[in-house]
């Protein structure tokens, strides 16, 4: 049987065995390889640095995982689920059974709107040229709307607002988390 590869370094070692085609855990994985190994990786910015565990090269491993620690109950409730390694990983991204989690879309776009990807250096805080200041703002959690926290002199007041805003939105995910009856140890990493 000929190996088939993904990006040259994971190998679907269940093709032919299950219907991988069709499967959403397949897809996962595969998604998840081609954001970390792809030629094109430079559109996947934030993934410059992120590996995939040796253990999940192999797609039967991955699915392993996946069958014992996907929520479908809450997706059978509504929410749409995401795989997140970025809460449980810290500063060492990694792919891996002891990194991962699965969240709902809304929580995991939450998380990603903590990075910093302005000149600033200070998450949530732009410079705006044509008044010289600083704009302080942050996504909306319950409707993912941009709110405004205002203009700003100096980048460190606009940082300091940010940060007291970007606390109160993270208490409306844990009270989600909280109602989803998410582990506690999981709740208090929320920030």
């Amino acid at each position: 049987m000929r190996i088939n590869k993904i990006q040259g370094i994971g190998v679907n070692d269940l093709r032919g065995k299950v219907d991988t085609a069709n499967s959403r855990s397949y897809s996962i994985w595969k998604d998840i390889i081609r954001r970390c190994y792809s030629k094109e990786k430079a559109k996947f910015k934030c993934y410059t640095k992120v590996k995939v565990c040796k253990e999940w090269l192999l797609y039967s491993n991955f699915k392993k995982w996946y069958d014992e620690n996907f929520p479908l109950k809450l997706e059978q409730e509504g929410w749409e689920m995401q795989i997140d390694k970025d809460l449980l990983s810290g500063e060492n991204k990694i792919y891996s059974p002891e990194t991962c989690i699965f969240l709902p879309r809304k929580i995991n776009g939450f998380l990603s709107n903590k990075q910093s990807s302005n000149t600033s250096g200070i998450t949530g805080v732009s410079y705006i040229k044509k008044n010289n200041s600083w704009v302080a703002k942050i996504r909306n959690f319950d409707n993912h709307g941009k709110i405004y926290l205002g203009y700003f002199s100096n980048k460190n007041t606009a940082g300091r607002v940010y940060k007291k805003a970007r606390a109160e939105q993270a208490e409306k995910v844990r009270d989600v988390l909280r109602s989803l009856r998410y582990n506690k140890d999981i709740i208090e990493l929320i920030k």
